[in-house]
């Protein structure tokens, strides 16, 4: 008896494997963002750029193509399939506004701000091309657990949160992470850094950051970006940067482990990362701290 056959498959394709793509054609291509990442490999963000727009160009025009709104206007559209836009701005075909996103209410859910809400617009573009009723698309929102590692609360401890966020291997979901937390952050970061220029973060880590935490082989380059509108405290491993934030976070803080780099310096992958965040947190309450 041949398998059940399913009605979609859904692939990430990175920007790697586009690079040598010849024939692949999806139904439906979703371009969520080209910001700087890979330049180590691409060498110039045209170049990865256009890397990333490989996805749509054997589209026909039974298929749809689903990109940020700001894109739009400058990509050339050769191919004869239909095109939508997402994304934060009313002009786009999907747009998240106030915890909604047309009919889809995501207030209450993971997808209520205004980083994740942008990912909720584009998913429910997708969805829409796929026939998938707006009710489904908002009760799927409401059951979403997100995998590990990923702005994941690990433990509340004397009224500050501690959030592993792990994943974030550059400067632009770092950012993303901080706009993510309520109150004061105080921030670790740090690594082996895939960038080299941090000025990006800079305005942010003004208004939002209390102090930072640096970690790795990234601190040194961190500390001189950053020292003039945020404390840096030099922590050199992980652990040590759990227990100088503890002591200074005060109740309705935040202490977010959101590297801004890669993890190869001092542990296996990301993963490993996080779960020795969630063991020195782990660690805190052990050593008398109260829930």
């Amino acid at each position: 008896m041949l398998p059940e056959v399913p009605d979609w498959l859904v692939i990430e394709v990175s920007s790697f494997q586009l690079e040598t793509v010849q024939d692949f054609r999806p139904d439906i291509g979703l371009l969520l963002n080209v910001l700087p990442n890979h330049l180590d490999r691409h060498g110039s963000m045209d170049v990865y750029r256009n890397m990333k727009l490989r996805l749509f160009e054997n589209m026909q025009t039974s298929d749809v193509a689903i990109i940020p709104f700001k894109m739009g206007p400058g990509i050339e559209k050769k191919t004869s399939n239909t095109w939508k836009t997402f994304g934060p701005e009313q002009g786009a075909d999907f747009f998240y506004r106030n915890g909604m996103v047309g009919p889809i209410d995501l207030n209450g859910t993971l997808f209520s701000n205004e980083i994740l809400g942008v990912a909720g617009a584009a998913v429910s573009a997708v969805c829409a091309a796929c026939g998938v009723p707006s009710a489904a698309v908002e009760a799927a929102a409401r059951d979403f657990e997100p995998l590990p590692h990923r702005t994941a609360l690990v433990a509340e401890i004397g009224g500050v949160k501690y959030v592993d966020d792990s994943k974030a291997t550059n400067l632009v979901a770092m950012c993303a992470a901080v706009k993510m937390c309520s109150g004061k952050v105080h921030l670790i970061a740090g690594g082996r850094a895939k960038e080299s220029d941090f000025s990006l973060a800079k305005d942010l880590l003004a208004q939002r950051v209390s102090q930072l935490y640096l970690i790795g082989e990234a601190s040194g380059a961190m500390q001189a970006a950053w020292s003039d509108v945020v404390r840096c405290n030099s922590c050199g491993t992980l652990d040590a940067a759990v227990k100088a934030a503890q002591k200074q976070a005060k109740p309705g803080e935040v202490v977010l482990l959101s590297p801004a780099c890669t993890s190869f310096d001092q542990f296996r992958d990301f993963n490993e990362r996080g779960d020795c965040f969630a063991a020195a947190v782990r660690g805190l309450m052990v050593d008398g701290a109260s829930v």
